[in-house]
């Protein structure tokens, strides 16, 4: 049974960076099983933050949730489908026993080798300091300057309030911060700047290409071949974020399976169907879920951790859909976080209207992320008003930058033919938007990036200075917003369809 896969991304090349910089987390939706062989199960993985420091400089460079992986613990109690249970969580950790994430071992591994000290700032309580400490190096990560552990006082407040503060000590005591390996969330929850709330385009965007889905999965899906191999069907969303948008994509391509097998006499043997519903493990999953229809057509799961890894057994998907997911890169490029580098991206946050050698640096990341505009530039305008204002260092925003890139459609084709596993049965540039939909509007358009960016921005900035600068946004994007409104004439999101060979 060949595997599917299925992406949706923004329209690149240097000639379109209005349109990628404006929305870019409503421009990838992928329909295809293309880059498999590089997605790894684990799942609720890993508790500790870990930061990097130079001892000459006191430099500082953190990673969140990349240190150690629970995945062991989770797979006794049924990946997510029993209730989590603190109390055996706990048990586990105070067991010492969890495994390292190799993809976290081996850069702590090469920074030491540089002569740079580790401090590791974890979501843990003080009580588990000992069995932390066992594990960590047990497992290989033997030398650190400090082990920071949730204070009482921390009990209870969002994990950015502590992070953030405790970044902030390390801060006064000399280091300063160039980087960060982070999760890119969404605002959670369902307030009013939430993603659930603010994810009409991102929807829109997934209604113009339903029909791509159905015209693929209807020409393309073999089920006599599959009939006699299986008795389920899987399939999984890469990128899901909170919803809601995951549920009517998921359905949509369980409604056209489904209407296939009626279509050839076959209503008795469709198959059961599973989802596999896929984020960062900080995501707000406790809203996905719990916004889920109760009646449904298909059994759910979490799956926990970056798609940039493996998640998933050999052969074990028949399709996989990602929307608007494959623009953000797994870590922001390391040239430009460098002053002695070409690609070293001061004053800006993006690559629009920045030099030949940052916009490589984000394309060569997008590469091996996969071998593995307008607003944006307002965005930057504000925060560099701000410092300019005294509300912000200088440093601190020239050290920020988005890690997201949208490729060119001539990109896609070139690393698909690379990766030589799958054939591109379909490619083309659509709008997000039909002509039925009304006109872009600004203070959506900025609603949008606040439940997009709020979380990686507040990561890098603390959260003081949220509101402040969202207002600034607000009245920066009115003035220019002519712009934003004409770039979506042309396509403005490059939609792919791949088969497995």
């Amino acid at each position: 049974m060949p595997c599917w896969f299925a992406a949706k991304l923004v329209t690149a090349g240097r000639a379109s960076m209005l349109t990628q910089a404006f929305l870019s987390q409503i421009v990838a939706r992928m329909l295809t099983q293309a880059f498999l062989s590089q997605i790894v199960a684990r799942l609720f993985l890993s508790l500790l933050s870990m930061a990097l420091t130079a001892p000459s400089r006191h430099d500082k460079q953190g990673s969140n949730e990349t240190t150690l992986s629970n995945l062991p613990c989770y797979a006794e109690h049924g990946f997510g489908v029993e209730p989590f249970n603190a109390t055996l969580f706990n048990k586990w950790v105070m067991e010492g026993k969890a495994p390292a994430l190799p993809e976290s071992l081996k850069p702590y591994r090469k920074l030491l080798s540089l002569v740079i000290k580790a401090v590791f700032i974890t979501g843990r309580a003080e009580d588990q300091r000992s069995a932390t400490a066992t594990n960590l190096s047990n497992v290989g990560y033997h030398i650190w300057e400090r082990l920071i552990l949730k204070e009482p006082s921390y009990l209870g407040k969002p994990s950015v309030e502590y992070k953030s503060n405790e970044r902030k000590k390390l801060e006064k005591n000399g280091y300063s911060i160039i980087g960060n390996i982070e999760s890119y969330l969404m605002n959670g929850g369902n307030g009013y700047y939430s993603y659930t709330k603010n994810s009409h385009y991102q929807k829109t965007g997934i209604n113009v290409v339903n029909g791509m889905v159905s015209e693929e999965i209807g020409e393309k899906l073999d089920i006599n071949n599959f009939s006699s191999s299986s008795n389920s069907f899987r399939l999984a969303d890469l990128g899901c974020s909170v919803g809601p948008n995951t549920f009517p994509a998921m359905q949509n391509i369980l409604d056209v399976v489904q209407h296939k097998y009626q279509s050839k006499g076959l209503a008795s043997k469709i198959p059961e169907f599973q989802v596999f519903f896929n984020d960062q493990d900080s995501n707000d999953f406790n809203t996905l879920f719990t916004s889920m229809a109760k009646e449904r057509q298909y059994y759910a799961a979490g799956v926990q951790w970056s798609f940039y890894d493996r998640l998933f057994p050999q052969s074990f998907l028949h399709f996989v859909n990602s929307s608007f997911a494959f623009h953000w890169l797994s870590r922001v490029p390391e040239e430009l976080l460098d002053k002695n580098s070409p690609a070293w991206n001061k004053g800006r946050i993006h690559y629009t209207n920045a030099s030949d050698a940052v916009v490589d640096a984000y394309a060569a990341q997008f590469t091996k992320d996969m071998e593995a505009g307008v607003m944006f530039d307002c965005l930057g305008s504000c925060l560099n008003d701000m410092a300019k204002e005294g509300l912000l260092s200088e440093d601190q925003v020239d050290s920020f930058n988005i890690p997201i890139y949208a490729p060119s459609p001539m990109e896609i084709t070139e690393l698909v033919e690379r990766n030589g596993c799958f054939s591109i049965e379909r490619l083309e540039l659509t709008n997000f938007q039909t002509e039925d939909d009304a006109k872009v509007d600004v203070r959506a358009c900025v609603m949008h990036i606040r439940a997009g960016f709020e979380w990686i921005i507040s990561k890098n900035f603390g959260n003081d200075i949220i509101d402040d600068l969202f207002n600034r946004l607000l009245k920066k994007v009115k003035e220019s917003f002519h712009l934003v409104q004409s770039s979506y004439k042309g396509g403005t999101q490059l939609s792919v369809v791949l088969k497995r060979k």
